[in-house]
């Protein structure tokens, strides 16, 4: 959480040598949302049956900073938006210029590329066209209809690196293995739904520079009409997704079953709660919840495709429950 203590303004910002700076920088990164690359490249690995146990430590630790340095490496070019809407960030208060915060992100991904590059070589170009997608987003969330979908498809790609950690798998196997893209696809509804709910709460701030994001072009409940679209995508490529699984792989489907059924109640909710308010202060409610039922269908395809891993799956879950409690404003997810 940002030091109140420390000043607000253009003071000369912290440098990369003082420990203060991590600590803004972790900020920057939005540790809470760690689970959402995280259960998403694990979900991945369990679909391929990924067993060497360093390998599996390494690319689980790059997935799950994967959100972190996308996240501050978008920051940089936002921060006309951030500064009407989330001003307790860091980059807005000076505290931590965006040079250093390019840097660090840059370098952080790149060496998340060398890691997974490693473990199977096809996921240099994968990675490296996610980076790409990354950088494309800012301007392209200025189209209305571009946002989500930009971000999504790199959202989307995490599953589909996180097969690709198994050696011997590669692109041209995917037709062969359609779990793999309806997690895929199930990874990029889900987050489309999380992008556009989440341009709710800045409505305002995106409106005064000009990015005309769906809610500012067509209005709340037109938007809430979209989500419900994506809302309803998502669950039916989960639902898709198990049932796939539940053909090759050994066990009860019954686990992963009763975590899709909580998704589907969950994402009722969410939906419900989106028609019911029209306040940009109020939409952090059903944005935990659109975060939730993208957690949710990821654990269930973990519990599925490779039950040894459900505990981690489960800590993740637990892990941005926690960390959302500490996020340094409610209102911001």
């Amino acid at each position: 959480m940002p030091d109140s203590s420390e000043s607000v303004g253009n003071e000369e910002p912290l440098t990369l040598t003082q420990f203060r700076f991590w600590r803004q920088y972790l900020t920057t990164m939005r540790p809470y949302l760690f689970p959402v690359s995280g259960l998403a490249g694990l979900a991945g690995m369990s679909l391929a049956k990924v067993a060497d146990p360093w390998r599996w430590g390494m690319a689980m630790a790059v997935f799950t900073l994967a959100y972190g340095f996308g996240q501050a490496l978008t920051d940089c070019f936002q921060q006309d938006t951030d500064r009407l809407s989330a001003s307790y960030r860091p980059l807005i208060r000076g505290t931590i210029s965006a040079r250093q915060v390019l840097l660090v992100s840059l370098s952080g991904l790149v060496t998340g590329m060398a890691i997974l590059a490693w473990c199977n070589v096809w996921n240099l170009a994968v990675s490296a066209f996610a980076v790409v997608g990354l950088l494309a987003y800012t301007p392209l969330k200025r189209r209305w209809w571009a946002g989500p979908l930009a971000n999504a498809s790199v959202v989307a790609l995490l599953p589909v690196m996180g097969w690709l950690v198994r050696p011997g798998n590669h692109p041209a196997m995917l037709l062969q293995h359609p779990e793999v893209l309806a997690v895929a696809l199930m990874s990029f509804a889900a987050y489309a739904n999380f992008v556009l709910v989440g341009y709710l709460k800045d409505i305002d701030a995106d409106r005064q520079t000009r990015y005309e994001t769906l809610p500012v072009v067509f209005g709340w409940r037109r938007a809430a009409i979209v989500s419900d679209i994506w809302s309803a995508g998502a669950l039916a490529a989960g639902i898709w997704a198990v049932s796939l699984l539940a053909k090759i792989v050994p066990g009860s489907i019954l686990p992963a079953g009763a975590v899709v059924l909580l998704a589907a109640v969950l994402s009722v909710t969410a939906q419900v709660t989106l028609h019911r308010i029209n306040r940009q202060e109020q939409a952090y409610r059903p944005i935990l919840n659109v975060v939730r039922v993208f957690l949710l269908l990821h654990v269930a395809v973990v519990i599925l495709a490779n039950p040894r891993w459900s505990a981690v799956a489960v800590v993740l879950f637990f892990g941005f429950e926690f960390l959302a409690i500490l996020r340094p404003e409610r209102r911001q997810v």
